[in-house]
């Protein structure tokens, strides 16, 4: 796959966790150490936010890839500002060109490969976004942009959309229209399934008994894929998927079975949790065509 003009690998390392907020217990020794590993072994894709941990990520990203960015295809998101009644949307030029700076200074650079919209705020025009973007590129300051959590008119102006992204996974299909709509109206753009491991509950480690803590997302009520109800409701499935070789790697690569345009995003945590990534990504290298992914609709009775 390309973006911006570089080949990347058919999966990305999620930095979410470098952010910490949200992810439980990091150890960010351990976090930086697993991304420099994944550059060595041939792991090129790089997806942060000025969202995760409010800038944190991107600060440790540069610090995890110090000496080394230009190795890397990176990709960053704006759109999203703390204020003082909390989070909120912000999609105008004036603060996504402010954003991007900012992410540039964290990040140590000049240009990242990828810029995305992380949200549309529902109020700014869509081709004054675009516009934004496009500007972006012209100065230099980036080498494409993409939207996530977006279906774009056809009609609006986005010569140079490469990228967009949305929630998919095994168990989480409700944009399935949504992908194929993108897919059809921007059929060269890379599609960058966020989620895969559906905030692992796919990874084949936890049960129907696990608890998270105060600064573990998952324990939030917003994040349904691990609600009491959804895990009764897929304890069969997730039998079965503990049954697996691999659980880690064919929920990743499924992703990639479904939309052979995907590059599929996994967080990664800590070095142990990098193999998993590492994992996925031989599998889809070896052609996952041949792989039985049958028993997955079989075991989620579909």
């Amino acid at each position: 796959m390309r973006i911006a003009g570089r080949v990347t690998g058919p999966v990305g390392f999620g930095c979410g966790p470098l952010g910490v907020h949200g992810f439980g217990q990091v150890d960010l020794d351990d976090c930086r150490r697993a991304a420099r590993m994944a550059l060595d072994q041939g792991v090129t894709f790089f997806d942060t936010s000025d969202a995760y941990g409010m800038g944190v990520s991107e600060e440790q990203l540069a610090l995890a890839l110090t000496g080394r960015m230009a190795e890397a295809v990176v990709a960053t998101k704006g759109g999203i500002r703390l204020g003082p009644d909390g989070v909120f949307y912000d999609s105008s030029p004036q603060w996504l060109a402010e954003a991007l700076d900012l992410s540039l200074r964290r990040l140590g650079v000049d240009y990242v490969d990828l810029y995305q919209l992380h949200y549309w705020d529902g109020v700014t025009p869509l081709e004054e976004v675009f516009g934004a973007f496009a500007r972006f590129r012209e100065a230099g300051k980036i080498g494409a942009f993409g939207i996530s959590n977006l279906v774009v008119p056809v009609s609006a102006p986005t010569e140079g959309l490469a990228t967009y992204s949305f929630e998919y996974s095994m168990v989480a299909r409700d944009r399935t229209a949504d992908i194929a709509a993108m897919q059809a109206a921007f059929p060269e753009a890379v599609f960058i399934p966020t989620g895969v491991l559906a905030q692992g509950l796919l990874s084949g480690r936890y049960d129907g008994t696990a608890t998270f803590g105060e600064n573990d997302r998952r324990a939030s009520p917003k994040y349904l894929n691990f609600g009491a109800g959804k895990r009764a409701a897929l304890a069969g499935f997730l039998e079965t998927l503990r049954t697996r070789p691999c659980p880690v790697a064919e929920a990743v690569a499924w992703a990639h079975h479904a939309w052979p345009n995907a590059l599929p995003l996994v967080g990664v945590k800590s070095v142990a949790q990098l193999s998993g990534l590492l994992d996925a990504r031989d599998l889809i290298d070896a052609g996952h065509g041949d792989w039985d992914w049958d028993w997955v609709d079989t075991a989620l009775g579909d």
